[in-house]
């Protein structure tokens, strides 16, 4: 056959294909508003289901959390989340984990707030002036989200309005907030209201927006440190590659020996020394210890029981003029290295230290090193990072004895998990401090977990739908091959092949399907708009979390329409297809004798 014969054959087999449809208009329109009311559900339930992704994934927890968020705990005389080295694990970050769209420093305190005859409890947010999403987001209601930069009497702060009307402030109000600094002093510093954001749910709510250097004061910390850094990532639907990169991330971050290029001084002067801590919370860093500083005065026993006890090289020792019983002092200049040439963080710290015994010099370790008792570190180390560093192969006979700038937590998959390891660390008595990367999926996996559950109900749903499409179609096709048998018998009579029988009864159902689903596509959009109008009022309702701006919030995706509409199609193809065979093998003589 030609190709023009060809294109005539199947225009003659489309329009027939066409009549059918629309001769059966009564029967094919109970089957198109059916297909019609699916592909409405399917586009209203997607489309909401994608909503509370893009409201829990992109403007809560690129608020709240990140996609992935490092915290370091540390804990001396009480614990306090401070990240003291800010640059270093900013760097860290950006080589280790892919795909970043931005790192955010997190700093927060947790107040009570008094306003105009009322009090409420609120977080204090720090905003970093360059953060151009949050000036952009913030549509505020009243004020300029900028004003909090200004400098004035009281420095301003952004609030939601449920929060505003909660403590009957307004604009321009004073707004008292007392809360603690991170070495626990009690701060009640006032601030200006300089903007109103109209309030969208409930956990947002309580934020409360300042300038990030000045709450940083407030809190007594240094330019380099923060309480956390929260990484946002352009996968963040991705929970396995959201897993892998903060897996990646917890390895890189293994800790260096915490080591301090000091400064010993006593009778003889000056020496500047490399001076490490060694481990007592673990038998095997012990062992180590024992294993592997050779005493030549003193001993370790002496060493482990003097919390000012510190062990020399000999060489240090002889330079020094010091011997077991000898005091002295070591210090060290405080601040980050990234600070240095700028004056800031440029403390010196003192410790006075008692000489505990005297040691050959360990391979891969400078003549001049000192050994100190753990508690030496903890009362100065871990408040005051050195800005110069000292430090030692990993590979080292003694590393493992020496104390670490940090211990690395293992992961925790479930907020359950976190729940539980956090409740270990109060539980257990322990100094220094612990680095923990935690991911969107283990912070809140409750409310990840209701997200599937919603997913799953969606499916249930489009399982459901898809079953009562395919019964319309079989039921549908059956009546029609039945009514029309003597139809087909007469098309067969004068020449229509059984591959025609079969395309018309197929093209018909495909044409019907393709039809009702436009029409639902429609459809879904006009009531998506309608079911966005009212307004819901949710305050303290935990589902607010679920609405934005106190409205129904629908994000309808192309890909996800065009999905759902070429799978109904599709259904409803394979259906027509292995129906209509049933009329395509009627044998012409039995069809022209069909009678209802």
């Amino acid at each position: 056959m030609s190709a023009v014969s060809r294109l005539r054959s199947a225009r003659v087999i489309v329009a027939i294909a066409f009549r059918n449809l629309v001769r059966q208009f009564r029967r094919n329109l109970l089957l198109g508003i059916g297909i019609t009311v699916s592909m409405i559900i399917l586009v209203i339930t997607a489309s909401y289901t994608n909503g509370l992704t893009d409201i829990l994934f992109n403007k809560v927890m690129i608020y709240w959390t990140g996609h992935i968020r490092v915290i370091e705990d540390s804990y001396v005389t009480r614990r306090s989340d401070v990240i003291r080295e800010k640059a270093r694990f900013t760097d860290i970050i950006r080589k280790t984990v892919p795909g970043i769209k931005q790192i955010d420093e997190v700093t927060t305190a947790y107040a009570r707030a008094l306003g105009n005859g009322r009090t409420g409890f609120v977080a204090l947010i720090g905003m970093d002036k360059d953060r151009k999403d949050f000036f952009t987001a913030a549509d505020l209601s009243a004020g300029n989200p900028r004003d909090i930069f200004k400098p004035d009497v009281f420095p301003g702060i952004l609030m939601y309005r449920n929060t505003a009307n909660d403590l009957n402030v307004t604009m321009n109000d004073i707004v008292t907030m007392r809360f603690d600094t991170i070495y626990g002093q009690s701060q009640a510093p006032k601030f200006r209201v300089v903007g109103i954001i109209p309030s969208q749910n409930v956990f947002q709510d309580t934020g409360v927006f300042v300038d990030m250097d000045t709450l940083k004061s407030l809190l007594n910390m240094k330019p380099d440190e923060t309480q956390a850094l929260n990484i946002v990532t352009t996968y963040p639907q991705d929970q396995k590659e959201v897993t892998k990169a903060a897996e990646a991330l917890r390895i890189a971050l293994a800790p260096e020996a915490a080591g301090v290029k000091a400064v010993f001084s006593a009778r003889h002067g000056l020496v500047p020394a490399d001076a490490f801590a060694l481990r007592r919370d673990d038998a095997q860093a012990s062992a180590v210890a024992a294993g592997n500083l050779q005493f030549v005065k003193g001993d370790i026993r002496a060493l482990a029981a003097d919390k000012a006890g510190i062990a020399l090289t000999e060489s240090l020792a002889s330079r020094l003029g010091a011997d077991v019983g000898s005091r002295l002092t070591y210090s060290y200049a405080a601040g980050s290295s990234t600070d240095a040439g700028t004056g800031m963080g440029s403390d010196t710290v003192e410790k006075d230290v008692v000489v505990r015994g005297i040691v050959k010099t360990p391979s891969s370790f400078a003549d001049a090193t000192a050994f100190a008792n753990p508690d030496v570190f903890y009362q100065t180390f871990y408040w005051n990072i050195p800005r110069q560093p000292a430090t030692v192969a990993h590979d080292a006979a003694l590393f493992k004895a020496l104390l670490p700038e940090w211990d690395v937590l293992p992961n925790s998959p479930t907020s359950d998990a976190l729940t539980r390891k956090n409740q270990a660390l109060d539980r257990r008595p322990w100094k220094g401090a612990k680095v923990d990367v935690q991911t969107m999926f283990a912070i809140a996996s409750f409310v990840v977990d209701f997200q599937r559950g919603l997913n799953t109900v969606s499916l249930v749903a489009v399982l459901v739908l898809f079953f009562v499409i395919l019964i319309g179609v079989v039921n549908t096709m059956r009546m029609s091959i039945r009514e029309r048998t003597r139809e087909i018998g007469t098309n067969r009579a004068i020449g229509m092949q059984r591959g025609d029988v079969r395309s018309v009864f197929v093209l018909e159902i495909v044409f019907l399907a393709v039809l009702s689903c436009l029409v639902g596509i429609l459809l879904a959009g006009g009531l998506m708009e309608l079911l966005k109008a009212p307004t819901f009022d949710l305050k303290d309702n935990p589902f607010s979390m679920f609405f934005v701006q106190k409205h129904l919030y629908f994000v309808p995706k192309i890909t996800t329409v065009v999905a759902n509409f070429i799978t109904i199609v599709l259904v409803a193809f394979l259906i027509a297809f292995f129906t209509a065979r049933r009329a395509a093998k009627l044998r012409v003589a039995d069809a022209l004798r069909h009678y209802e």
